[in-house]
């Protein structure tokens, strides 16, 4: 079988034998990984977890001798449960699609876990479903003996700057357990055992801002001066950003109207900023949001620009992490597609064919453009992303590029439309979505008659002597 894809812990990795603890399992994408998508259902992803019981396993090779105890998810968007009852295998499952991008893990809580009185190690065997694939590991758990003795844990033992973490303990035969390695003070701290066997306790421990580790020692002690202790040091983290960029399917170049959205993970930040081509400055952001970040590129490269004319056709989006010892950024960038010119015509002729009022649009709405009146036309000029520029002209002074001076739609009968249309210096004419190539004697001016079922967008294509062609769109809505 394949080496599993999460790497997996249980804490704590020592229990005290014939007592009831609470085991925590986490399972982890590695940092350096990529994203893992989970799938659910009957047939999708899951992670089996089996506790060696007998009659597999006994005595110092099973940690239980029976499984009656619950698994609950500590990690959103996922369940756990027993595969079924009695069952030593527990099953993990997202309860809808999730990814865990690299750092990002699962937490699940068995409890009450009663370990058996054998001394030994024994292995949790775990074995994972996912994408079709099929991996296997373990993690082993000490049973120790009910004798003077502390345990010991840290959750998370991995912090970043200013980040908090737990001590966790538990103690047998002592009457009062001692924390040392505070900073600041003495240093230590006494906590009287209480409660039931196996005696738990926890307490807030941190890191001070220049420390890369600090040991914490446990000493639990008894009336008659006897003691034990153990260690878990708290390590501190430099900051990293484990993804950034697009969500979803991002075609490779978007609309300039278009919005799309930002994501980003990072493990041991303090404070995350993004940077913006129109923003100038980064702007502070969490560090891990709990939803993606609208952007809109056409609209940011266009407010980012110096001017009209060196609008970027590709916008970079930036973000930087602080924390512990360093400043990790990352950067992603986004194409824009070019702006369409729906049309730049006259919108009215009257009844002795003379063309009046100037009208222009663009796809999507864009507002890098440039009307110049000239004559009874004039030029209309779209300034696109990428730094060049589209231009139309209109009017009589012109006498070299194709026109489309007048394109409109009549009402007929029966569900009946008729298009009518004027151009200047032109050779050649199509319409679509037919694809009618129209008679060279209507190409000057002509009109035809259209059934469309649905709405539908209408394109004169113009060609010129020269071959440069333009366009127009006329909607014609049901």
């Amino acid at each position: 079988m394949a080496a599993a894809q999460l790497t997996y812990e249980i804490q704590p990795s020592q229990a005290f034998v014939a007592l009831q603890t609470t085991f925590t399992l986490t399972a982890t994408n590695p940092s350096t990984g990529s994203p893992i998508t989970l799938q659910p259902g009957r047939r999708g992803d899951q992670i089996q977890v089996t506790f060696p019981m007998p009659p597999q396993q006994t005595g110092a090779n099973a940690l239980i001798d029976i499984a009656n105890f619950t698994a609950t998810s500590l990690t959103s968007g996922f369940i756990a449960g027993q595969l079924s009852s009695g069952s030593a295998t527990y099953v993990i499952q997202p309860s809808g699609t999730q990814t865990l991008q690299p750092g990002q893990a699962i937490k699940v809580q068995f409890a009450p876990v009663t370990v058996n009185g054998t001394i030994g190690t024994p292995t949790i065997n775990i074995t994972e479903f996912i994408g079709g694939s099929q991996g296997t590991t373990g993690v082993q758990v000490q049973k120790v003996p009910q004798s003077l003795n502390v345990i010991a844990w840290l959750d998370p033992y991995l912090v970043g700057l200013g980040q908090p973490s737990t001590l966790y303990w538990q103690s047998f035969g002592g009457n009062n357990v001692q924390i040392i390695g505070f900073p600041g003070g003495t240093g230590q701290q006494n906590f009287p055992v209480q409660g039931d066997p196996p005696y738990p306790g926890s307490t807030s421990v941190y890191l001070q801002q220049t420390d890369a580790q600090r040991t914490y020692t446990a000493v639990v002690s008894s009336n008659d001066g006897r003691h034990q202790q153990t260690q878990a040091t708290l390590t501190q983290m430099s900051p990293l950003i484990t993804s950034f960029g697009p969500v979803g399917n991002v075609p490779a170049a978007v609309g300039a109207a278009d919005e799309i959205q930002l994501n980003w993970t990072t493990l041991y930040a303090a404070r995350a900023y993004l940077q913006t081509p129109a923003s100038g400055a980064p702007r502070p952001v969490l560090a891990n949001p709990l939803k993606s970040t609208p952007v809109t590129p056409g609209t940011d490269a266009l407010n980012g620009a110096a001017d009209w004319q060196h609008i970027p056709g590709t916008v970079t989006y930036s973000l930087q992490a602080t924390g512990y010892n360093a400043t990790p950024s990352a950067s992603c960038n986004v194409n824009i597609a070019p702006v369409t010119a729906l049309y730049f015509k006259y919108v009215a002729m009257d009844k002795n064919g003379n063309l009046s009022g100037i009208a222009f649009a663009t796809d999507p709405a864009w507002p890098a453009v440039q009307f110049s009146a000239a004559g009874d036309g004039g030029t209309f000029t779209v300034f696109q992303p990428g730094g060049t520029a589209t231009t139309l002209y209109l009017g009589s002074s012109d006498k070299d590029h194709p026109q489309i001076q007048y394109f409109n739609v009549a009402p007929g009968t029966g569900g009946s439309y008729t298009l009518s249309w004027v151009t200047a210096n032109v050779t050649g004419l199509v319409l679509q979505p037919s694809g009618y190539p129209v008679p060279g004697g209507d190409v000057a001016k002509g009109s035809t008659v259209v059934t469309p079922s649905k709405t539908t967008n209408y394109i004169l294509s113009a060609t010129a002597a020269s071959g440069e062609v333009v366009t127009s769109t006329l909607t014609v809505t049901i």
